[in-house]
């Protein structure tokens, strides 16, 4: 039986935007033809299967496909690979199960193969023109661990950060604190660059200087734009802590047998809920980063 995270999230509006209807982005979906039911996303596409339409009192049931123009090799128990045979007319697919509460708040559960949440709300926009932004839920209190880190000593930073998103994102290099590396970045050919700070070894009140805290700051409010980001320094009881922005991130442990139906699924994404609640005390709780 294997271990998997259901991570929740927030479908929150943009700004200057009309307001997302969760119903209005799923109706009708699964009737879709094929070439408006797929769209594309590099070399592959991917594309919804609505289980449960939901309604202003039951959530939204739905696997968000990734559809592959490949397939696959089979390794045998004489370590020959053999490829997996697809008919002309099948394909190869990875999924990830969704859920979308009337209260806009939505789980996943993804595998490493599987088209990322976020490719959800460019599915519903080009589908069916309903946008949505959808936020991490981070536990109640980082933003105060944060906060702490940065006016006590911030003593160590790192953080790798993908170029594609340098491309396609504008960065306020005098916010973040990490303009040079940054703009050095989108300059490369690099898939992800790597950035390390530390005071070392030195003494007990080292700490990197404030315009580092800034940029951290920042990447925190703005996480999507990272692959992961590390912190260390002292908190409000003068001790080391070490935060890791991605264990902060409001989940829940599943287990998924082989086999396992999409109703059970969905039972246990419910039951995922209702425990992170009894722990947080809801989700309205959580801080949120974009």
């Amino acid at each position: 039986m294997a271990e998997r995270q259901v991570v929740f999230y927030e479908c929150q509006d943009f700004p200057e935007m009309p307001g997302f209807d969760a119903l209005a982005a799923v109706t009708g979906i699964n009737q879709l033809e094929d070439d408006e039911w797929r769209i594309p996303d590099g070399d592959s596409h991917i594309a919804v299967l609505v289980d449960r339409p939901g309604s202003a009192r039951e959530p939204i049931q739905l696997q968000l496909l990734r559809i592959r123009p490949d397939a696959p090799f089979r390794l045998t128990a004489r370590r020959e690979l053999t490829p997996i045979q697809v008919a002309e007319n099948e394909s190869i697919t990875e999924f990830t199960w969704v859920m979308i509460w009337p209260d806009r708040y939505m789980a996943a559960i993804s595998s490493r193969d599987a088209p990322g949440h976020k490719k959800l709300g460019t599915y519903f926009l080009s589908t069916s023109g309903q946008a949505t932004q959808i936020v991490n839920l981070f536990r109640p209190d980082l933003p105060q661990r944060l906060r702490a880190i940065r006016a006590n000593g911030l003593r160590k930073a790192q953080l790798k950060i993908q170029t594609s998103f340098l491309q396609q994102r504008l960065i306020d290099e005098n916010r973040t604190g990490f303009g040079q590396l940054l703009r050095a970045g989108r300059e490369s050919e690099a898939a992800t660059i790597g950035i390390e700070l530390s005071v070392g070894k030195r003494g007990r009140d080292a700490r990197l200087n404030d315009e580092i805290g800034a940029g951290m700051s920042y990447l925190a409010d703005n996480v999507d734009l990272v692959e992961s980001l590390h912190v260390k320094g002292r908190n409000e009881e003068g001790e080391i802590e070490e935060i890791n922005l991605k264990q902060e991130r409001i989940k829940a442990p599943i287990e998924i047998a082989y086999g396992t139906s999409n109703d059970d699924v969905y039972r246990e994404i419910k039951r995922a809920r209702r425990e992170v609640e009894q722990e947080i005390g809801g989700l309205d709780r959580a801080a949120r980063g974009n």
